[in-house]
């Protein structure tokens, strides 16, 4: 016979490696769900929206404007979390004449104000097509 304590703790791994895989996608549903929004509000001129997503990140903000048009979408590749910070990858995806992707880097940081419960506060575009948060520093 086979102890039920062993069984047990089979059991508690399991279930132990299945809540951090759910863990890890949410991080990318986060994500996603902020540049959607994001996408939503410029394309609706929404500004209250856009602002309040996004408040001070520049360079994604200048890039969003310049290429409203034309972006296609806006695909999350991977997403962690650092402490109460999510740390994403994107790819963006525009189209003028011929299709184009960006691969941006963004920061999110949690804030009570904010529709998702998260704000960009920091955004990068990665210029060499090798955008981790590892290599890219704020």
């Amino acid at each position: 016979m086979r102890s039920p304590t062993i069984l047990l703790l089979l059991l508690a791994s399991f279930v132990g490696l299945s809540t951090s895989t759910i863990y890890w996608k949410n991080h990318v549903k986060t994500v996603q769900t902020q540049a959607n929004l994001i996408l939503f509000a410029l394309r609706h001129k929404d500004v209250s929206l856009f602002y309040s997503l996004m408040p001070s990140a520049q360079e994604v903000e200048d890039f969003l404007v310049d290429h409203e048009a034309g972006i296609i979408s806006v695909q999350v590749q991977t997403a962690e979390s650092i402490g109460n910070v999510i740390n994403g990858v994107l790819t963006v995806e525009e189209q003028r004449g011929l299709q184009v992707t960006y691969d941006v880097q963004v920061e999110l940081t949690p804030n009570v104000s904010s529709p998702t419960g998260y704000i960009i506060t920091k955004g990068h575009f990665c210029h060499f097509g090798d955008c981790k948060y590892h290599n890219v520093k704020f």
